[in-house]
């Protein structure tokens, strides 16, 4: 009988991680490309199937009976079970939605007691609702005097199912006299842990002898107190309803790189040590247009946005807003390692000009970009058939790439795009020769959108789909063929959407029940033709 148990196990596994083809021609970058635009290698043999990975909407209705045998991303489901739930967690407020494809809303977190969302929103493994909300101790927004950027929060909190507040965690007092503040996006690691961004106020004379240039902190729009913003990654353990431990942490600060005065710190001539600067940030990073003169001499003069972690490789991708990069670091090594070279990033891609290795500029490919993750990496804690009889995670292959929101790769639009990184080596330079990230990082898809100036995301599900969220707010289900949906809720923008399987643990926590769509409660949202059109405000206060 057991002997059965293994193969009919092995045979499921088997099936769920079988990975598509794919189609199509490689791109160039700088390319404008319409629609959908693959490679040849994008579900190569380092590619896994997200079929049952990561909570994804499924193509393999045969292996998770749970799911609907109607797949369709605008179908409708009357009788049969939803084949997945889309998370939409409206800023500046205190609901957040689980909804079908017919829009019927199978879940709503109502956290009356808590201050307003301010950044991203996801389901945990238990089921809970992890958000990121504004401390409403400091002033509003745009009338603070530190921290007038968008995505400011300060407040982790950990909603229960029946949206009690579970944990209530103060990022800024847990810093202990240290001027920091929780920004944008907080995750939950396979330990449990909490992973988080922070922003760190360094004053005057600490960016000076970090090398800072004085003539790019001339006062401007935004900042008029001389001092910079610094970003911290932290990872902390939650402890009863308000406390927490710290874990581990990792601080941007520690590999920074200059050539500007050999008199302060960082100092390391780029003419004698050009390879250092591929795996440093270069603390005074040339402008070139006018948008990118205003983001070097800001405060917040990296604006990190997102974050992921990848389990199989133990890594962490970062996205930031003002160097258009996404960056990679090692989460295997120590906090006292990570602030050594081993901290240093093992991967960056997005604008080669910041490293040096593109003079003229003539190689960016991102532009001012939200929400890098792993393609494969999206939901966390998915589970197969053998989840039925035991909680487990799906056994899969480190995935090498990775999708984003690319806010500014078109004239007058965005897109949603996907990129595969160098090979991935497990000694010397994981990513291989830096000289050859920009020119062997290949794009494998893309998907061109209206433009949206700030926040929005790109997800890339299972079967070749895609789901866009732009700041109109709208959402796009993307396809080979081109949208297949689109939704503009009127609650106004969220951070990011973010898609389930019902197979994700955290679903399955939450017991929904299908719903008929005639019946149903429905998604607040508005014709596609009313749907805003997303730019700036007059002052640049960024997502």
């Amino acid at each position: 009988m057991m002997a059965i148990l293994v193969v009919l196990v092995g045979f499921l596994i088997g099936s769920a991680s079988a990975a598509p083809g794919s189609r199509g021609t490689p791109v160039s970058r700088g390319s404008t490309v319409r629609r959908h635009v693959t490679s040849s290698r994008a579900d190569g043999p380092d590619d896994v199937d997200t079929s049952v990975h990561q909570g994804n909407l499924t193509s393999n209705t045969s292996v998770l009976s749970v799911l609907s045998e109607n797949t369709g991303l605008g179908g409708s489901m009357p009788g049969k079970g939803m084949d997945q739930l889309t998370l939409w967690a409206p800023l500046g407020t205190n609901v957040a939605y689980l909804y079908d494809s017919n829009l019927c809303v199978a879940k709503t977190f109502n956290i009356a007691a808590g201050p307003p969302a301010s950044g991203s929103a996801s389901i945990m493994r238990n089921g809970w609702l992890l958000r990121a909300a504004t401390d409403i101790t400091r002033p509003p927004l745009r009338q603070d005097p530190v921290f007038p950027y968008g995505g400011r929060a300060g407040i982790l909190q950990m909603v229960n199912h029946n949206d009690e507040i579970e944990w209530e965690f103060n990022t800024t007092k847990f810093e202990r006299g240290r001027v920091a503040i929780q920004h944008h996006e907080a995750i939950e690691l396979p330990n449990g842990n909490i992973l988080y961004l922070l922003w760190v106020v360094k004053d005057y004379a600490e960016a000076i002898q970090a090398g800072r240039d004085p003539a790019r902190d001339v006062p401007d729009n935004q900042n008029k107190s001389g001092y910079l913003l610094t970003e911290e990654i932290v990872e902390v353990k939650p402890l009863g309803k308000k406390s927490a431990e710290e874990v581990w942490r990792w601080r941007m600060w520690d590999h920074l790189i200059q050539d500007f005065d050999r008199s302060k710190d960082n100092y390391v001539p780029y003419c004698d040590h050009p390879d250092d600067y591929y795996y440093r940030l270069d603390i005074n990073i040339p402008p070139v247009t006018a948008r990118d003169i205003s983001f070097s001499i800001s405060v917040d003069w990296l604006h990190w946005n997102s974050l992921d972690y990848n389990e199989q490789l133990d890594q962490i991708m970062i996205s930031s807003r003002h160097t258009s990069e996404i960056y990679v670091i090692d989460r295997s090594i120590t906090t006292a390692e990570a602030a050594t070279s081993k901290g240093d990033f093992l991967f960056r891609y997005g604008r080669p000009f910041n490293y040096r290795a593109d003079p003229f500029d003539a190689n960016r490919v991102l532009y001012t970009s939200h929400s890098a993750k792993w393609s494969f990496n999206d939901i966390r804690f998915s589970t197969t058939l053998l989840g039925a009889i035991k909680e487990a995670r799906y056994d899969v292959s480190p995935t090498r790439n990775f999708v984003l929101l690319n806010n500014g790769c078109l004239a007058e639009g965005s897109c949603c795009q996907e990129f595969r990184t160098p090979e991935i080596r497990k000694y010397g330079r994981p990513y291989g020769d830096p000289s050859r990230w920009a020119a062997d990082t290949e794009q494998v898809f893309q998907f061109d959108l209206t433009r949206a100036d700030f926040v929005s995301s790109c997800q890339r599900l299972a079967g070749g789909k895609y789901l866009v969220s732009i700041a109109s707010p709208r959402l796009v289900d993307a396809t080979d063929s081109g949208e297949v949906n689109r939704v503009c809720p009127s609650t106004g923008n969220a951070l990011r959407a973010w898609r389930y399987s019902t197979s994700y643990s955290g679903i399955r926590a939450l017991d929904v029940t299908c719903q008929n769509p005639s019946s149903c409660e429905k998604l607040p949202v508005l014709p596609i033709t009313e749907c805003p059109i997303a730019r700036c405000p007059e002052k640049e206060v960024w997502g």
